[in-house]
């Protein structure tokens, strides 16, 4: 009872100046009106106003001392949601607290985590209750989100595959859309990541194209690296404008870009057949300056890279074979075999590096498939390489192939036999296989 004593005393005190100037009229009329204090007016008038402020600062009283509680229980169900460690526990605190928007996205994108980490089917709550009131609150209080909760909750929306024709999915996907132009270029390309899909353009969600238009006014706004590099993988998506302006961005960023950023860059644009010489030469430049060793899985992919874009670069090249020669033992056939057709198809031998895949193919014999061994002899022949290991590297070529040949696709089996033509190692039962009338008919598709 005091302390609303005290609130209303100070309150009183406040609102008195403002209406004593309230009170104040002027009497008479014509041209000679006096200026006095309307004693009887005065009252009510200070009545009111003292009225309607306290109750404007007892709002704010009101909203501050709500405040004050809030963020507590707010921090406390925040805890909870990190804590949480499976979807039950997730879902359960809809049951134990009251869940507002910002915290229902969190959960929202708390689940997609478990599912995407732990290999969980969202189908098993999906149709739950719970999971319906979350994405019924988001929905409710979308305005009110964070901008930082929003974009991860649409993103995983799209990764539990919630059905996108829902009112609540529309209403997120609406909200994400006015506040495209106040997202940050880094939100806007992880958007793109995850709204992309591999259906046709026609087939692909709208707020893809709205992001994509953003980009395209803004792309000189993406100054991280992680956005640049993700944005060349999707360049099937980007408009060829917005592409060059990514390359000459890459072309500035190439000093910090990872190892893993430079093999993202270089299968991107070997997938892509973008043959960009400069930015091949800006990455080239970086892995030969940085006296760094290149693991393994990394090396395959450049050397895959290199070799589709026939990309020659000397030095890279001595630095791949120096590092990629005491792998070659732990490697699987297909890489071994990748990697050797695209060192023949750049037309780059390196001596040390060939005698390892000479040897590999000696010590690996029961791994190697006949489709890995005719690769194997093509490249070789394509390099006119002959290994130190000659006697027992054709043994097992031959004891794989022997029995293998009359298998084998028409036109490998026709490169095969001249590539040993080639190595001068061409048997007359291989001469034979494609010499033979009925080969020449299955060959060329007709009888005569």
């Amino acid at each position: 009872m005091a302390a609303v004593l005290r609130r209303g005393y100070h309150l009183y005190r406040t609102s008195f100046p403002l209406c004593v100037q309230a009170s104040t009229a002027v009497v008479g009329g014509g041209g000679g009106g006096k200026v006095g204090h309307a004693g009887v007016l005065s009252r009510p008038l200070l009545a009111l106003f003292s009225t309607c402020n306290y109750s404007v600062q007892r709002g704010r009283l009101c909203a501050q001392e709500e405040t004050k509680r809030s963020p507590h229980e707010s921090h406390k169900v925040e805890d909870f949601i990190d804590t949480c460690s499976t979807v039950q526990e997730l879902l359960h605190l809809v049951e134990l607290h009251s869940i507002n928007g910002n915290q229902a996205a969190r959960i929202i994108t708390q689940l997609s985590h478990m599912v995407a980490q732990k290999k969980e089917e969202p189908n098993g709550f999906l149709e739950d209750a719970r999971f319906k009131f979350l994405l019924n609150t988001v929905a409710k209080q979308v305005t009110t989100i964070m901008s930082g909760n929003l974009v991860a909750v649409i993103k995983s929306l799209y990764l539990l595959g919630v059905d996108q024709k829902t009112a609540a999915f529309r209403s997120v996907e609406a909200e994400v859309a006015w506040r495209l132009r106040r997202l940050p270029c880094w939100s806007l390309a992880s958007l793109v990541d995850v709204v992309a899909s591999d259906a046709p353009k026609e087939a692909q969600p709208k707020l893809l194209s709205e992001v994509l238009r953003n980009l395209e006014l803004r792309w000189r706004e993406i100054e991280d690296t992680r956005s640049v590099v993700l944005l060349l993988t999707k360049a099937a998506l980007l408009s060829p404008t917005l592409m060059l302006r990514l390359e000459d961005k890459a072309l500035e960023m190439a000093e910090q870009f990872t190892l893993e950023d430079v093999r993202k860059v270089a299968v991107a644009l070997a997938h892509q057949s973008n043959r960009s010489v400069p930015l091949l030469r800006a990455i080239s430049y970086y892995l030969v300056q940085k006296q760094i060793e290149i693991p393994p899985n990394v090396l395959l992919d450049l050397v895959f890279a290199y070799g589709k874009l026939n990309f020659h670069q000397t030095q890279l090249f001595q630095k791949f074979a120096m590092d990629l020669q005491p792998c070659i033992p732990e490697l699987v056939p297909d890489d071994v075999t990748q990697c050797i057709k695209s060192f023949a198809y750049l037309r780059w031998l390196n001596l040390p590096l060939f005698e390892a895949f000479g040897q590999y193919v000696v010590d690996n014999e029961d791994r190697l498939s006949p489709t890995h061994l005719s690769n194997i002899i093509l490249s070789f022949a394509h390099l006119n390489f002959q290994p130190s290991n000659r006697e027992a590297f054709y043994d097992v070529i031959h004891r794989g192939l022997d029995e293998q040949l009359e298998h084998l696709d028409p036109y490998l089996k026709v490169d095969l036999v001249w590539s040993l033509c080639v190595l001068q190692e061409a048997s007359t039962d291989y001469l034979q296989e494609v010499l033979m009338p009925s080969f020449h008919i299955q060959f060329l598709g007709r009888s005569t």
